[in-house]
C-alpha cells in the first residue's frame, strides 16, 4: 500500500513538472520584434535638488528641461520625433510623459510654476500634437490619458 502511495505521489509530481514546462511562456518571431521596439523607446529622467537646465537632443528628438528650485522631477519615456520644452519653477514639481505605441511627432511646451504640482500625460494623438500647458498653482494634479 505504501508503495502505491509513493508511486501515486511521483506520478502527480511528474504530471505537474511536464505540465509546467508545456504551458510556460514560449517565444516566437514576434517576441524579437516587440523587444526591438521597446529598445528604440527613449527614456529621459531628470531630477534636481538644485537649479538645473538640460537639453537632450539627437537626430530624432529634442527635449529641453529647465528646473529652477528643489526636488523637481521630469520623467519622459517616448518614441522618436518628439520635441518637448519643460520648465519647472518651484519645489517638488512632477512632470511625467509616457508614450510607447505612436510615432506621430508632438511638440509640447510645458510650464509648471508653484509647489508640489503634478502633470502626467499618457499616450499621444492628434489632439495633443502641439500642446501647451501652463500650470500656475500649488498642490494640483493634471492627468491626461490619450488612448
Amino acid at each position: 500500500m505504501k508503495k502505491n502511495k509513493y508511486l501515486l505521489t511521483f506520478f502527480y509530481w511528474f504530471i505537474a513538472v511536464i505540465g509546467f514546462q508545456c504551458f510556460s511562456q514560449q517565444t516566437n518571431g514576434n517576441s524579437q520584434l516587440i523587444n526591438n521596439y521597446f529598445k528604440s523607446v527613449k527614456q529621459i529622467y531628470s531630477k534636481t535638488e538644485n537649479n538645473r537646465s538640460e537639453t537632450v537632443t539627437n537626430g530624432y528628438y529634442t527635449n529641453v528641461i529647465q528646473q529652477v528650485g528643489q526636488y523637481n522631477v521630469a520623467e519622459i519615456t517616448t518614441s522618436l520625433n518628439d520635441n518637448q520644452t519643460i520648465k519647472q519653477v518651484g519645489t517638488k514639481n512632477l512632470y511625467n510623459y509616457k508614450s510607447y505605441y505612436n510615432n506621430n511627432p508632438v511638440n509640447f511646451n510645458i510650464s509648471q510654476k508653484g509647489n508640489s504640482n503634478s502633470l502626467q500625460i499618457y499616450g499621444k494623438n492628434s489632439i495633443v500634437e502641439n500642446l501647451e500647458i501652463f500650470q500656475n498653482s500649488n498642490f494640483k494634479t493634471i492627468i491626461i490619458k490619450n488612448y
